[in-house]
This record gives C-alpha cells, sequence and structure tokens, in this order.
C-alpha cells in the first residue's frame, strides 16, 4: 500500500505548475488512501473468529385442558444451565395433568393432528364398539346427528363414560341440552338430563361439567336454592354414576378415579356438597 501511495505522489509532482491539477490530485489521493486503509482493515479483520450466542432449545408441551384451548407450556434451556426449581414444579404439574386427562378420557390435543384421520367409518365403529374411547368420541357425534341412531349414540357414550371418561359425559350433556337426544320419558326436560350428566362429571371431579351444570339448571328452571328440586338433581347424578360404576366392576376395571384436575383444586368443588 505504501508503493502506491508513493507513485500517486510521483503523479503529483509532474503537476506541481498547476495548482488546479494538484488540488483535484490531492483530493483523488485522499479517498484512495483512505479506501485503501478501510480495505486493509477489513481484510485483516475477517481472519478473526466470529462469537455467536448460545444455541437456545425451546420444548413445547401442550396440556389439554377440558372446554378451552390447548394451553402451551415453553421450557427454554440453555447449554450448560440447570432447570431452575420452577421448571421441575412445572414439569412435575405438567405430568400429573397428564395423568388426569388421560384417566379421564381427554386423550389427545384437539389442536394436534387426529391420530384417526385416515380411518373409514366401518373401522372407526369397529374399534368403538371395542371401547377404544377416542374412536367413540369420532362415530358417536354421526350416529346421533346423521344416523338418527340415538340408542346406539347413547350406548357409545355411556361404554366411554363406564371405561371413565368424563369427556363422555359432557358430550351426553350437550346432546341433550342442545335437543339432539330424545329424553326417555316423554315431556322430561332436556336441560335437566343434561344437568344430571353435567353434574356426574362434576362429581368425577371435572370442571367443565361444574361449569355446564350451573347453565344447564337455570334452563331447566332449577332454583339451586330451592333445596329439594338441587337435590332431586343431585341424586340423578350420584344414581347415574352408582350405574356406570357398576358396570365398570362388570368389565372388571378399578373405582374411578374422582380426583380434581390439577390446577383446579382450590378453585372448583363438587356442585352437590355446596
Amino acid at each position: 500500500m505504501a508503493d502506491l501511495v508513493s507513485a500517486l505522489f510521483l503523479i503529483v509532482s509532474k503537476f506541481n505548475g498547476d495548482h488546479t491539477h494538484v488540488k483535484i490530485v490531492y483530493v483523488v489521493i485522499t479517498f484512495v488512501t483512505i479506501g485503501l486503509i478501510a480495505l486493509y482493515l477489513w481484510s485483516g479483520d475477517s481472519e478473526h473468529t466470529v462469537a455467536t450466542a448460545p444455541i437456545v432449545s425451546v420444548d413445547t408441551k401442550r396440556s389439554i385442558e377440558p372446554g378451552v384451548s390447548a394451553r402451551v407450556e415453553t421450557t427454554v434451556k440453555m447449554p450448560g444451565v440447570k432447570s431452575s426449581t420452577a421448571n421441575s414444579t412445572s414439569s412435575s404439574l405438567s405430568t400429573e395433568l397428564r395423568r388426569w386427562n388421560e384417566s379421564h378420557g381427554y386423550l389427545h390435543d384437539p389442536e394436534s393432528n387426529n391420530p384417526y384421520s385416515g380411518y373409514k367409518f366401518s373401522q372407526l365403529m369397529e374399534l368403538a364398539e371395542q371401547g377404544d374411547i377416542e374412536a367413540i368420541y369420532q362415530v358417536s357425534g354421526s350416529t346421533i346427528l346423521y344416523d338418527k341412531d340415538y340408542e346406539k349414540g347413547l350406548s357409545l357414550l355411556t361404554d366411554a363414560a363406564v371405561r371413565g371418561s368424563t369427556l363422555a359425559l359432557v358430550r351426553t350433556g350437550n346432546h341433550y341440552t342442545n335437543g339432539q337426544l330424545p329424553t326417555a320419558v316423554e315431556g322430561q326436560d332436556n336441560n335437566l338430563l343434561a344437568a344430571t350428566y353435567y353434574m356426574a362429571a362434576d362429581l368425577r371431579g371435572d370442571s367443565t361439567g361444574t361449569v355446564m351444570v350451573d347453565i344447564a339448571l337455570q334452563k331447566a328452571g332449577i332454583d339451586t336454592a330451592n333445596k329439594a328440586e338441587f337435590d332431586s338433581v343431585c341424586k340423578a347424578a350420584t344414581d347415574l354414576l352408582a350405574s356406570l360404576s357398576e358396570q365398570r366392576s362388570q368389565l372388571g376395571l378399578g373405582d374411578f378415579d374422582n380426583s380434581r384436575k390439577p390446577g383446579d383444586e382450590s378453585g372448583y368443588h363438587p356442585i352437590c356438597s355446596r
């Protein structure tokens, strides 16, 4: 670079009688010199390694909550950094919630791909009749809404409830309150039957039933302050659970898990115990 600068000054010396040319050449020399210095510094620095931020991995876990969109729990892991106690507690809660979901019939994340999306209806029905809860969810709605086979649809949902699904109880309540299932007794209030199924789900520890039963009772015109009316619904729900428990026993299954959903223990209490 020094040789190039010397050559430029030699050119300048040839124009020492013409000040205009000298000024112009001086300006050119200045810009060229600055450019060469910058180029030199950049090329020298390019040999240095570039420090990068540590790679961050993100674990995303979706926890299914009945009646609401799946909650996303995100844990950020930095290389060489141990998880905090808070993360351990969150992981423990996620494990408990997953177990609760499985024992109450909430089997997969509604936002994820349907595990049976590629199955034909006949295949799903065959699985449902064998007691596959997820398959029952897939075919029961169509059986009730489109085939109008109410007895078959109710039987499938009842089987799912026997096998532990409180979601099946909630869905049965939904069918009744929406007028999609006829009552067994003519003139019987659909909302009253819906409240019975919602309350049974509530007694099983499902907070969705807790929320829905109040709505159904209002639609049925049941005054919760009227102890006689309220107790009659509680008794119907208790009798329903007793019947499901008996059928469960005949299948050789253990007792129902009636625990409250993790995180709901302090927020909800069984309605019949109020």
